[in-house]
């Protein structure tokens, strides 16, 4: 298939049949196929075959925003435990929670601080945004990059089991976040419009 497409952007009478074999195949390849046969010969750009590839997915305005605001840091061990181990994720997926993974125990500090601090910072924005933060499990370095992003502490908690975590995610208040209304570029452009 290589060599179709080389002679095709070389020669534009096998142009049309490096086009079919390749939209045939794959719509992705037929794009990038007629760009290249597009460049070489113009007259060829009016005979070329568009890609068949599927609509992006189209939202409906009165879709609700399905943030929680919710985002909960969380220990390596709890989100790949041991042998029976407690596994997080099902009940923070049930309460509407974001997870933000930290590093393993085991990493070496030379590895996990820049780790640290790359959480940290996601975390900083989240905050600074209004979402309700908390921490799940223990990782040493985690207050000090936290400290360093100047993040105030967090709730946290070390659950044995699943019902503590449970209780504690129940009784969280609500987040100062809120939804807004969406704008789309076609409210944007009536706007401006308006304006003129």
């Amino acid at each position: 298939m290589k060599s179709v497409r080389r002679a095709s952007a070389s020669d534009p009478r096998l142009a049309r049949r490096s086009i079919r074999r390749a939209s045939a195949s794959d719509p992705r390849l037929a794009r990038k196929s007629v760009r290249r046969v597009s460049a070489s010969d113009p007259r060829l750009e009016r005979k070329s075959v568009s890609p068949i590839l599927p609509e992006p997915a189209r939202t409906r305005r009165d879709d609700s925003d399905r943030r929680s605001f919710r985002v909960a840091l969380v220990a390596d061990r709890y989100l790949n435990p041991p042998a029976r181990g407690l596994d997080v994720i099902p009940i923070l997926l049930e309460a509407g929670w974001g997870v933000i993974q930290l590093p393993a125990d085991d990493y070496p500090d030379a590895v996990a601080a820049p780790l640290l601090e790359q959480v940290a910072e996601q975390t900083e924005e989240f905050h600074r945004h209004g979402y309700d933060v908390v921490v799940i499990g223990r990782r040493n370095g985690l207050e000090e990059a936290l400290a360093a992003a100047r993040l105030p502490h967090f709730d946290q908690v070390d659950p044995v089991k699943a019902s503590a975590l449970q209780a504690f995610l129940s009784k969280r208040p609500a987040p100062r976040a809120r939804v807004s209304p969406k704008r789309t570029t076609r409210s944007k452009a009536r706007a401006t419009v308006k304006e003129s």
